[in-house]
């Protein structure tokens, strides 16, 4: 992958060498030229382009994330953002060192540090994973069409989902981080918070109740039975002081009649 040609006496000449690519960017030719003219000479070569192929957690293609290659000797980075691929290729103005970094939502998820170029072809696998949140109400039941938005804290990621049948969402593709999660139900909303580390699976029950097509916060809930359980008392109360007033007027009548 190197051009293999030597400047000599104003002409090109071809010439066959075994390269070794080193971080240290040492070049061995051996037989140089064939016929042994010794002299000055401009070698000139090229650096291939190297091949990177991201993948996430799970082992799937890593799809609209940044990557960012920086060249140690010469300082240059270059950046190159890839949506539908996750397949970057790029061609080195200089020898390694070079750096390659992957960066999804402003976070870093991916990095590669190349001391050697012997192969041009890379792997990286990031730090970028699965998450499944499941909502339910106070009584275990799955909550349809809650809204749950996820924000990743010290990142740019902000997004929002409806929770299926089932009561859950699913996220591909996170990168690894701290979250907030705010769940909204009708008028009710609850925040949480989380850690991701790895594919992960959650499940929030939510202090509601639905009653007849009503849905009670657990304290209103509880003022409700308060209630009724006072109400149901006032009515015991009362009745009883009618069943005495009663007993009372039925014995006041037998004295009289004696």
């Amino acid at each position: 992958d190197l051009l293999s040609r030597v400047y000599f006496e104003n002409s090109w000449m071809l010439v066959n060498y075994d390269v070794h690519r080193t971080g240290d960017a040492t070049i061995i030719f051996k037989n140089l030229l064939a016929n042994e003219i010794y002299g000055y000479y401009i070698l000139k070569f090229t650096v291939a382009p190297i091949t990177v192929r991201i993948f996430d957690g799970n082992s799937k293609p890593l799809k609209n994330c940044t990557v960012m290659f920086h060249e140690k000797l010469t300082n240059k980075t270059i950046v190159i953002q890839i949506n539908d691929s996750s397949v970057v290729s790029y061609t080195p103005s200089f020898v390694p060192p070079l750096t390659i970094r992957v960066v999804k939502c402003d976070v870093t998820v991916g990095l590669l540090n190349v001391t050697s170029f012997y192969t041009c072809e890379f792997n990286i696998t990031c730090r970028v994973y699965m998450l499944t949140i499941k909502i339910l109400d106070g009584l275990g039941s799955p909550l349809e069409n809650a809204t749950v938005s996820i924000k990743l804290i010290n990142g740019s990621l902000m997004l929002s989902k409806l929770t299926n049948e089932s009561g859950a969402i699913y996220v591909d593709q996170l990168p690894e981080g701290n979250y907030s999660v705010t769940v909204e139900y009708k008028r009710f909303t609850y925040q949480f918070k989380l850690q991701l580390t790895g594919n992960l699976a959650k499940t929030y029950k939510l202090k509601i109740y639905p009653i007849y097509g009503i849905t009670f916060s657990d304290e209103e809930l509880k003022l409700i039975i308060l209630a009724l359980m006072l109400a149901l008392t006032i009515v015991i109360l009362r009745g009883k002081g009618k069943e005495k007033k009663e007993t009372k007027g039925k014995s006041g009548d037998g004295k009289g009649k004696n």
